[in-house]
């Protein structure tokens, strides 16, 4: 029976509220956060800088689009250590939302990886691997710092394995990634919310990857390989599982905390007799790469 192609629950959005605001550098990625489940999407361009490469300091323009009309007190409010200036509120009136992200998106290079929308997919160099993202929520498409982290991560491991767990998998892309590097590997991928799933199953496709999808995780399974990109308080919750579904020799990938939570989750997971074995550092925010030895367990 053939599979029911996912129909994008936004793409009959005819109104966007569009609020935009001048921002530093340093702010953007938490902002990103701030807005990922309240906005439909997110972009940012920098407005000036004195150098080649950003800085903290750096003038941002940062803008986010609302199905909703969003109340600018509470936008004042919430953005008050933010702003540089004023927010603009503007309604975009017969705009496709996933044009507006799809024009604003830039491919991701990053470790083995190009990460990269329809549209510029084919300028995928030779020698990286490609990966398609659909604009979906427009959010883990590979931008985020974590996300990047990961993939790098994931791109240095050098025994490739035969099974794989991806929890918290958004838009499947760290899943994705997975298959195409170690093509005859067993995939699994899930997510508490039904919908990233759904696009996480359309990403898939478009990838031509097979990859299980699921809501839950089951501890009875074991793997090779874990990755999760998610939140601090989540992961060092779930540092028994984990430990108890990765194999000997086994490999796990975390990263959605900062350097200040670093500490904490790193002692939590060395409590169950996992080791660290490698930290990449992107800005603020911390990829960490464990492994479970044999007096681990």
């Amino acid at each position: 029976m053939q599979q029911e192609k996912y129909k994008n629950p936004f793409e009959s959005i005819t109104k966007l509220w569009r609020v935009e605001f001048n921002t530093r550098f340093k702010n953007i990625q938490l902002l990103e956060l701030m807005f990922e489940e309240a906005a439909s999407a997110t972009s940012s361009y920098e407005i000036s800088s004195e150098s080649i490469e950003a800085r903290p300091q750096d003038l941002w323009r940062f803008i986010c689009y609302f199905e909703d009309e969003p109340e600018i007190e509470d936008l004042t409010e919430a953005l008050e250590d933010f702003l540089e200036g004023e927010i603009e509120i503007s309604e975009e009136v017969e705009s496709d939302w996933v044009s507006i992200v799809q024009a604003q998106a830039k491919p991701v290079i990053t470790g083995k990886f190009y990460v990269a929308n329809l549209n510029l997919i084919e300028n995928c160099p030779p020698e990286l691997i490609p990966i398609k993202i659909d604009a979906g929520r427009a959010f883990g498409t590979g931008e985020h710092a974590t996300t990047k982290g990961c993939l790098e991560m994931i791109s240095l491991l050098k025994t490739p394995p035969s099974k794989i767990l991806d929890v918290g998998t958004g838009t499947g892309v760290l899943a994705i990634a997975c298959k195409k590097l170690w093509k005859d590997a067993e995939i699994f991928a899930t997510d508490i919310d039904e919908v990233a799933v759904e696009i996480a199953k359309e990403n898939a496709g478009l990838n031509d990857t097979n990859i299980k999808l699921a809501i839950k995780y089951s501890v009875d399974k074991s793997y090779d390989l874990i990755v999760s990109n998610i939140l601090a308080n989540p992961l060092i919750e779930m540092a028994e599982d984990f430990e108890k579904m990765l194999k000997i020799d086994g490999k796990l990938i975390l990263s959605g905390f900062t350097k200040q939570q670093l500490q904490k989750l790193v002692e939590t997971y060395s409590s169950f007799g996992l080791k660290l074995i490698e930290t990449i550092s992107i800005d603020d925010w911390r990829i960490v790469l464990f492994t479970k030895t044999a007096h681990s367990s």
